[in-house]
């Protein structure tokens, strides 16, 4: 069996575990995929909170898959939590005629499948009839895993559904009962135009620079990333960042504009600001990244301003 195939199966070995003794199986239906089993009571309590209910098929020695809908046609992801992006086949989405871009003179390629300088941009991708909003995709080809799991008369896949779609649908995953519960997410505003000064990426992901004062690293348990779409007005969590990290990484899930903010955890319990509502977008850290194939027009460099988190080291 190929390598890919074991690499994969490393990536979602969360996914792994066999179902507990006495529960029922869930049963899968109809296009996108609904349920015919009566909710437990995990599925009551994220139904009643306005999640949705999704079926997860088991294939292969134990990767779960969902159905989604692009155009009217059915779709099949492996659901990878372990990857920050989502991933398209390019040949079995060729159907839909995608407009692909490839970002020149960057290589990118993970391993001999996927290429993460070649990339799409999808806005009608449905599951169970929710929307996704727009979705950045990049390439991969699952052709030696649709061989393999062919051989055990499971359906092929087209890609793999990554966190960047779970994470922003605050998925929750029953793996017992085979079921994976999204939340519906306000559509992400339209891309527009990049506002004068905006550093313009077409950009795969990008990193930040992290420079926290010495003086106060013992102080700092974490440093805590988000993003805005809409300038400021909501954010949404990345990850946390041990203090002695020199820089931040960021992989934006579609084209648009974007802002950032830091929160300081202390090792006292404090927040710094204290809460999400009182985060301040960081000066100069304005980005559009734009899906176009010309090459990037960057703002002059960037000033130092008197921010902890924008500031050169202290030696």
């Amino acid at each position: 069996m190929s390598r890919w195939y074991f690499v994969l199966a490393a990536a979602l070995t969360i996914l792994g575990g066999g179902r507990a003794p006495g529960l029922p199986e869930a049963v899968a239906r109809g296009v996108g995929g609904t349920t015919s089993e009566p909710p437990g009571q995990l599925a009551r309590l994220l139904l009643n909170q306005g999640y949705i209910r999704v079926p997860l098929e088991r294939v292969g020695p134990g990767y779960r898959a969902v159905t989604a809908v692009l155009e009217g046609q059915k779709v099949r992801f492996l659901v990878d939590t372990g990857s920050p992006s989502t991933w398209f086949d390019l040949g079995r989405m060729r159907r839909f005629k995608l407009v692909w871009n490839k970002q020149d003179g960057i290589i990118r390629r993970i391993d001999a499948h996927s290429d993460a300088s070649n990339y799409c941009e999808v806005a009608g991708l449905e599951i169970s009839g929710m929307a996704l909003g727009r979705v950045r995709a990049f390439s991969i080809d699952t052709s030696e895993f649709n061989d393999a799991i062919g051989r055990n008369g499971d359906d092929l896949v087209d890609g793999m559904l990554g966190s960047d779609v779970l994470s922003r649908h605050q998925a929750i995953m029953d793996l017992p009962n085979d079921e994976i519960f999204l939340k519906p997410h306000a559509p992400p505003p339209d891309p527009g135009k990049p506002e004068p000064g905006a550093t313009v990426e077409r950009s795969i992901g990008m990193d930040f620079p992290l420079f926290v004062p010495l003086a106060r690293i013992l102080e700092i348990d974490r440093v805590r990333f988000y993003f805005s779409e809409d300038g400021g007005k909501s954010w949404e969590f990345v990850r946390d960042y041990r203090p002695s990290a020199q820089c931040v990484s960021f992989v934006p899930p579609h084209s648009g504009p974007y802002c950032f903010a830091l929160q300081m955890l202390l090792r006292d319990g404090r927040r710094e600001p204290p809460d999400i509502s009182s985060l301040i977008p960081l000066p100069n850290r304005n980005v559009y990244v734009s899906g176009e194939q010309e090459a990037p027009r960057r703002s002059p460099a960037l000033p130092k301003v008197d921010n902890p988190f924008a500031t050169e080291r202290v030696p």
